[in-house]
């Protein structure tokens, strides 16, 4: 497989003008980009752009300050969808995140169930809003969860991925889907991220990556 099979590109700017949406959408056609991350206003024309090219359009929900109320939550899960979204990436708030009187659980299921049957859903946390010993609550959280897709990070540089994974020990929990959002990394970056246990890899630039490496997970790394 390809690195490109394991990469979602974020494309979460707010000032973004339709012009340049059309331009990065026409560039990303000629790439072997499986999938692409967009705001909500922004996800009908994404996905006429690219259609019949094989990539796969999301859209953020609730993002970037995950406080919406429910219902605002549903509407815009299946608007999303309405309007071409393959699949949705769902904010949830950090702070009530860990809270034991929060009925996350009931949360997480009953958008998964509104989603069923349009496409799949990740629930996306900002990992940087936590200490260490938050980390490590947070991840017992996940591993109780195991049966939802997590997203992690906004855009973290790769040292603090790293060390995010190695407080999760990820690669000890196989059940997981996890994927850690970067900022910018390089091939190397990604492969060791991989090789590390996460699952798959957003990232918000894309121009030190090789899209087209190979990657087999036997195999020693440098």
């Amino acid at each position: 497989m390809d690195l490109a099979d394991f990469i979602t590109v974020r494309l979460l700017d707010a000032v973004q003008t339709d012009q340049q949406l059309v331009e990065r959408m026409l560039y990303l056609e000629r790439t072997p980009l499986k999938k692409i991350l967009v705001l909500p206003w922004q996800v009908n024309r994404a996905a006429q752009l690219l259609t019949g090219s094989g990539i796969a359009v999301g859209a953020v929900v609730d993002y970037p300050l995950a406080q919406g109320t429910d219902a605002k939550v549903s509407f815009e899960i299946a608007d999303s969808f309405q309007k071409g979204a393959d699949f949705v990436e769902v904010s949830l708030n950090p702070t009530g995140l860990l809270n034991p009187f929060n009925r996350v659980s009931e949360y997480l299921k009953e958008l998964t169930d509104l989603a069923a049957g349009w496409g799949d859903i990740l629930f996306q946390i900002d990992s940087q809003q936590y200490q260490v010993e938050e980390k490590i609550t947070l991840m017992e959280f996940i591993r109780e969860h195991h049966q939802y897709h997590f997203s992690l990070g906004k855009g973290l540089e790769t040292e603090e991925a790293n060390l995010d994974a190695n407080i999760w020990n990820l690669s000890a929990n196989a059940a997981l889907h996890l994927q850690v959002n970067l900022e910018n990394p390089t091939t190397g970056q990604i492969k060791m991220m991989l090789h590390n246990g996460v699952n798959h890899i957003g990232v918000n630039h894309f121009a030190k990556i090789d899209l087209q490496e190979a990657i087999t997970f036997e195999e020693e790394l440098d």
